[in-house]
């Protein structure tokens, strides 16, 4: 297949530095044009992947904050009761992680329609997943940590 050797010998020029050179037998004008769009298609699904992670990470927030600030008197209750800012952040952390992974899982049973994929497909899904999730939380931590129960209850 030439599009295949074509692109083997690109990986292997970029590797040693050596960019002279010619392929005998090949289209060389189409094989350069699909390879010069394969590498703009590349380029444009890692900034719509960078977009869709910003917007991720966004949501996260919004959500986290919105249900601390919804559910803030029940908070302050369990606060009252002898429960810690570390509990609540957990408690709140565990409730994320699991619709992260819900979401996850229905994108792993997508990709299951689609192709095999390989487990360190899965496992690097899953990393990103918890980074996004750890960069959404971060905000909500800030919020608690910077929050004063008996000043918020004096005005309640």
């Amino acid at each position: 297949d030439p599009i295949q050797t074509r692109l083997a010998l690109e990986n292997l020029t970029d590797k040693v530095g050596f960019n002279e050179y010619q392929l005998i037998g090949a289209n060389e004008q189409s094989v350069s044009i699909f390879i010069g769009m394969l590498k703009q298609n590349q380029a444009l699904l890692l900034v719509l992947v960078t977009i869709l992670a910003c917007f991720t990470v966004i949501g996260i927030v919004i959500a986290s904050l919105s249900k601390w600030n919804l559910n803030m008197k029940r908070y302050a209750i369990y606060l009252i009761s002898g429960a810690t800012y570390p509990t609540l952040i957990m408690y709140l952390f565990l409730e994320m992680l699991l619709l992260i992974m819900l979401s996850l899982c229905t994108v792993f049973i997508f990709m299951s329609f689609v192709g095999s994929f390989s487990a360190a497909y899965h496992l690097g899904l899953i990393g990103v997943g918890l980074v996004l999730l750890l960069l959404g939380f971060i905000p909500l931590v800030v919020q608690m940590k910077r929050m004063n129960l008996v000043e918020w209850l004096k005005k309640v």
